[in-house]
């Protein structure tokens, strides 16, 4: 990436340069020289500073559309809700309307406020299992006993960011399965135009999909239904202890 020098340093760091060749010893000339190479710091700190953010600007933008990957998995199968998921929906019916645009757009400020709401749900509701808070094998719910497990969690971060003004659409359940540990997780994928990006209630980084250690069993749809992906290209990672 190539900078634009500002005009005003160019100009300042050609007369500290004359001056310097000047060669004279008064103190006239002294202050003089030091009052010029002071603005040529200043000057430079400034031009430091615009490089850097432009850098940490092109670095986002770079990240976010260099590699869109669809996610493309021939889908098997459609299905119904998976039953908690329709008990939860008949409890709160707005929470399952996904309607709006179907994607956003992955600008830093949507960036940040997915990692915000991320990172808030992930530190403010503490895992506990159905069986130990419901006396049930699956109950889906929003965390509101400030306790819950990973659907509860995915559940809450679309409520929060449905108050702020994200499509439900462009917001929706998958369920994945860990490529090393084998255990069945459920996560909340984000369609935008940069690709689908996950939230994931182990880690608070925002990432997409193609970064997470999962192989993808199904995802929700906008119309309430399910599409189960093929499961024979599933790639396992090695338990190591």
């Amino acid at each position: 990436m190539a900078f634009k020098i500002n005009p005003q340093w160019t100009k300042v760091h050609s007369m500290c340069n004359d001056l310097s060749l000047t060669g004279s010893t008064n103190k006239a000339y002294s202050d003089m020289l030091r009052t010029c190479y002071r603005k040529l710091m200043l000057y430079t700190s400034c031009l430091l500073l615009s490089c850097v953010t432009s850098l940490c600007y092109s670095q986002v933008s770079n990240e976010n559309n260099s590699k869109v990957i669809p996610l493309n998995f021939s889908v098997v199968k459609v299905t119904p809700r998976p039953l908690p998921y329709q008990d939860f929906c008949r409890r709160y019916p707005a929470e399952c309307l996904l309607n709006g645009n179907r994607t956003i757009k992955l600008t830093p400020k949507a960036l940040t406020l997915l990692q915000r709401i991320n990172t808030q749900v992930n530190n403010e509701v503490s895992f506990m299992l159905d069986i130990d808070q419901y006396n049930q094998e699956e109950f889906w719910a929003l965390p509101l006993t400030g306790s819950g497990d990973c659907e509860d969690k995915a559940l809450e971060k679309r409520h929060r960011l449905a108050k702020l003004g994200f499509p439900r659409a462009a917001m929706r359940l998958m369920i994945a399965s860990h490529k090393k540990f084998l255990n069945s997780h459920a996560l909340l994928t984000i369609e935008t135009d940069s690709g689908i990006y996950v939230m994931n209630s182990f880690t608070d980084k925002v990432k997409a999909w193609y970064q997470t250690p999962y192989n993808y069993e199904a995802r929700e749809r906008v119309d309430g239904q399910w599409d189960r992906y093929d499961q024979s290209f599933w790639t396992y990672e090695p338990h190591t202890d």
